[in-house]
């Protein structure tokens, strides 16, 4: 059962000491001050690199929305004929100092982009995990974003070659339910594939074209179904993320701007 912190195995590749847990690899490295150490050989997603994301939410009939957040953290849907100068329309991620879940993770900083260009007064902050042997991070979780908790995480794994195949699987609680979408009692598991499909996707972004690993997955429990399909680029790691949401609407999230070391 994964967790954010704990394991089940323990391997050695190329002197370094990693954690399996349940198939994400994260280093053991010395507790030591250095808040950072989990960051600092990060190859792509470095301290203070920031990335803006796009997205678009449709619903199984086909309707493009957004959303609002009301006070104390609630949100309402929009309609994309209605956006107020407050509508959320797209987010950034930061890698920020210190370590996250555990004091074993890179933190990552979301703020959340009105229709304005401003940024709206909520800050989230969680985890991810890259090394040389995977990369995995959390997507946004806040407001509608909460949707993307039963949803395959972004998660790559070497060797970055056509047909690998991996798996991992995480309990999670009923508090990530909404009656827009699904609820539950408790806590349920979600059992996760994945698969390189492809190591030549050229995409079209904001960015320009780009080369991308496709990766593949679905995560599945008693609930049902969800899906990802992401584009993994090896300068500005996961670029696009298209999911197929547990009651069949999608959410497709495409980075547009960057500022990276």
């Amino acid at each position: 059962m994964f967790l954010l912190w704990g394991a089940s195995s323990t391997i050695f590749a190329q002197q370094t000491e990693y954690e399996d847990w349940d198939g994400i690899f994260m280093e053991i490295l010395p507790d030591t001050n250095n808040d950072n150490r989990y960051t600092e050989d990060n190859e792509i997603y470095k301290l203070w690199n920031t990335y803006k994301f796009n997205y678009q939410y449709v619903t199984k009939s086909g309707k493009e929305l957004y959303y609002w957040n009301i006070p104390s953290w609630e949100w309402e849907f929009v309609s994309k004929e209605n956006l107020s100068d407050d509508a959320i329309t797209a987010f950034q991620m930061r890698i920020i100092p210190g370590a996250c879940n555990g004091d074993v993770q890179s933190c990552i900083e979301f703020l959340y982009i009105m229709n304005t260009g401003d940024f709206a007064p909520r800050r989230e902050t969680t985890g991810l995990i890259e090394n040389e042997k995977n990369i995995w991070l959390h997507p946004p979780r806040s407001s509608l974003f909460k949707i993307l908790e039963l949803n395959p995480f972004p998660f790559i794994q070497k060797p970055y070659e056509k047909g690998n195949k991996w798996h991992w699987s995480l309990e999670i609680g009923s508090q990530w339910g909404d009656p827009r979408w699904k609820e539950w009692e408790g806590i349920i598991e979600n059992q996760y594939t994945y698969e390189i499909v492809d190591v030549n996707s050229l995409i079209h972004t904001q960015l320009g074209e780009l080369k991308c690993y496709k990766v593949d997955s679905y995560a599945e429990s008693k609930l049902g179904k969800t899906y990802l399909t992401a584009y993994f680029n090896e300068i500005y790691g996961f670029v696009r993320l298209e999911y197929i949401n547990i009651d069949g609407s999608t959410l497709n999230i495409e980075l547009y701007s960057t500022n990276i070391k």
